[in-house]
């Protein structure tokens, strides 16, 4: 009969083969993230499965299937259907959680500045291991809000917390543009998400803590808008 500490030993090593067996070149074609210890917030369909594995392939089965999340304890199998933008995650012990898109952590800078360009925001990201936060998944959002509550800066004294934001307007009040020339406004942002700004001006923009964009000069000649960058590791 085995005894408890052998069964303590075996937790850690089928954690270990599960990621194993998940890891394999075939799997990365098709799930882009692995995460430990999280579970999708709002599965569409919950299935018993025998092993990680199967609920792996249950998913990968279903091609509206987009993230699936197995729970080590009680053998279920939880899969969303939410398109990529959409799929939120939360804290769940022994749960692991399989994405068929990239999922990477958001951070704040440690340094701030008062230039805004992308040129800067982007040597700003990259001495701290990123490149500028492009806020495309509801998940991402809800961290750069709590990054900027925790971390960003109260700008002319009012009631919210700021951090400069790699989103950028095009000339003459066109729309607005991620670093990476996608549009900012789409599945996760809408026209309404965006605020008129004290300095209202063409170019770099801010997030504040509640959610909203503004656009403003890409350096502000004010000591207030020395803010930290939102950026997104590489890796």
């Amino acid at each position: 009969m085995a005894s408890h500490n052998d069964h303590q030993r075996a937790g850690p090593l089928l954690l270990l083969t599960i990621v194993t067996l998940l890891g394999t070149a075939a799997d990365a074609v098709v799930f882009q993230t692995i995460m430990m210890n999280v579970t999708v917030l709002h599965p569409d369909l919950n299935m018993t499965a025998s092993a990680a594995c199967e609920c792996k392939a249950k998913c990968f089965v279903l091609p509206k299937c987009s993230a699936a999340s197995y729970d080590i304890t009680t053998s279920v199998c939880s899969m969303t259907y939410d398109a990529p933008c959409n799929v939120t995650t939360t804290f769940a012990p022994g749960v692991i959680s399989l994405f068929k898109f990239v999922i990477r952590e958001a951070f704040i800078t440690k340094g701030k500045t008062v230039n805004g360009s992308p040129d800067n925001l982007k040597k700003m990201c990259g001495a701290e291991g990123g490149v500028p936060l492009i806020i495309n998944t509801k998940q991402l959002l809800r961290e750069a809000r709590q990054l900027v509550a925790d971390h960003g800066i109260w700008v002319n004294f009012k009631a919210v917390r700021t951090a400069w934001l790699s989103a950028y307007q095009t000339p003459n009040n066109g729309p607005s543009h991620w670093s990476d020339n996608s549009p900012v406004i789409g599945c996760v942002s809408t026209a309404n998400d965006f605020f008129s700004a004290s300095l209202i001006g063409t170019g770099a923009s801010v997030l504040r803590d509640d959610g909203k964009i503004g656009t403003l000069l890409e350096q502000p000649r004010f000591l207030a808008y020395t803010l930290p960058v939102l950026c997104i590791r590489t890796s």
